[in-house]
């Protein structure tokens, strides 16, 4: 990876902020992702963070050039280490529960690099009652890394590979993280493609879950022959609270003239197809309840 970070534009630190205003609602197997099960929620010492999240934010960027500083401060808020070389734009943003206590708190950390590639450290923090500075770690895992080469051939894009926001489909008063990422292949060699998808999570018995994982579109191809199948795949909302996600997965198939060496070969590999699945809340998960 080339070293040399360049500033993002940060979003806005939304710590003291009243919840309800300003907020940006959001517009391999594909599926639900059951939550695991807990009794309840009870900081893990493992997970226990000492953390002042507005001198952190001053400090990072500062940190930018200092690895071992840097270091040092993404895993005081939970976060895996970087190779850092420049600046880092800090990004904060309040969840709310859906219960009477303090919200989570979404912190990010972003990285861009000359050569294309990103990195995007993430983590879901919950502000221990009647402890200023403490922090309980919900979970780290929407933090993201995208090498130089991995990103859309097919489709322009200009925005980061991973970006986060929120919405709400379980309580109108609970948020739901969003996630869109637009990746592929357009480095060095014959092979080209792209892959999007979207993922849902949320916070159940103390723990960062993933609700929801499908591709929004998908297609690979062998350069210069475009691609054979396209993959096709759209979430959309429907009833009451909590929300049903209904999910339609659709493949088509394209067999060009100039490929007849190849399409009998390739009429074997692609059949065209559409499948809608319904998934349901229920116990901290969203399950598939029809196809």
């Amino acid at each position: 990876m080339v070293a040399g970070l360049a500033m993002l534009a940060a979003l806005a630190a939304a710590c003291d902020r009243n919840p309800d205003a300003e907020r940006s609602p959001e517009g391999q197997q594909d599926g639900a992702v059951a939550a695991p099960a807990a009794a309840g929620f009870d900081c893990p010492p493992d997970r226990l963070l000492e953390l002042d999240l507005a001198e952190w934010r001053r400090a990072l960027p500062k940190a930018a050039s200092d690895p071992g500083e840097l270091g040092r401060l993404l895993a005081q808020a939970g976060m895996k280490a970087v190779e850092p070389d420049g600046e880092v734009s800090i990004e904060t943003a309040e969840l709310r529960p859906g219960e009477p206590r303090r919200a989570d708190t979404l912190v990010q950390a972003r990285f861009s690099y000359r050569d294309g590639a990103e990195s995007l450290r993430a983590a879901v923090l919950r502000p221990l009652e009647k402890r200023d500075g403490a922090y309980c770690l919900l979970g780290d895992e929407l933090s993201h890394d995208t090498e130089s080469g991995e990103e859309p051939c097919l489709t322009e894009h200009t925005g980061p590979a991973r970006e986060l926001s929120w919405t709400q489909v379980i309580r109108p008063d609970r948020d739901t993280l969003v996630v869109h990422d637009a990746g592929g292949w357009c480095g060095g060699g014959p092979e080209r493609g792209d892959r999007f998808s979207v993922e849902y999570w949320g916070v159940e018995q103390g723990r960062l879950v993933r609700y929801f994982e499908g591709v929004t579109y998908e297609a690979w191809y062998r350069s210069p022959s475009p691609p054979v199948q396209s993959t096709f795949g759209e979430v959309t909302w429907e009833g009451g609270w909590p929300k049903t996600l209904v999910y339609t997965r659709t493949v088509e198939c394209s067999f060009e003239q100039e490929q007849e060496q190849e399409q009998e070969q390739a009429q074997g590999s692609c059949e065209p197809s559409e499948q809608t699945t319904r998934y349901r809340y229920r116990d901290g998960g969203y399950v598939a309840v029809s196809r």
